[in-house]
């Protein structure tokens, strides 16, 4: 790295980009390999171990979950933290990409233990958590269901 860059960059970016390559250091050291090894049918995780908590709702019972109201609640007025969102809705894209490379596998692995908790109209929260893109993986589970929100 160019030693004037660094100097432009404040601690907490140099931080931040320690960190992701870190995290980048690590998907292609651990992660890639285990995927690579799983698709040539190697075994490198074994089953989930323990039980499953008890009074998971079952599969298509999302329903339950929104009677009160079938669509979205907005706020009257804006949050104390909008100006938060308006700050990472201007990021998306770039943390879409810096993330992208770690959290494909782990999300891979996450999507085969969900998918089976999820009917076709089943109701998916996203709390918000980075761009969407694999809440859109997730609606993909659920043609039926109904979109409320801002894509």
């Amino acid at each position: 790295m160019d030693a004037q860059l660094i100097r432009k960059l404040g601690p907490k970016q140099v931080a931040e980009a320690y960190l992701v390559g870190a995290l980048w250091g690590y998907s292609a050291s651990v992660l890639y390999p285990a995927r690579a090894l799983k698709r040539a049918g190697i075994k490198v995780v074994g089953p989930p171990v323990g039980e499953e908590p008890v009074g998971l709702p079952q599969p298509g019972l999302g329903r339950r979950f929104s009677r009160d109201s079938c669509e979205p609640v907005l706020l009257d007025e804006p949050s104390e933290h909008s100006r938060l969102v308006e700050e990472f809705d201007k990021l998306a894209e770039l943390y879409e990409v810096l993330v992208r490379p770690f959290s494909t596998p782990i999300f891979d692995e996450a999507l085969a233990v969900i998918h089976r908790h999820l009917a076709p109209d089943s109701r998916v929260l996203d709390a918000g958590c980075g761009p969407g893109r694999e809440l859109r993986r997730v609606a993909g589970f659920s043609p039926g269901a109904k979109r409320s929100g801002s894509t």
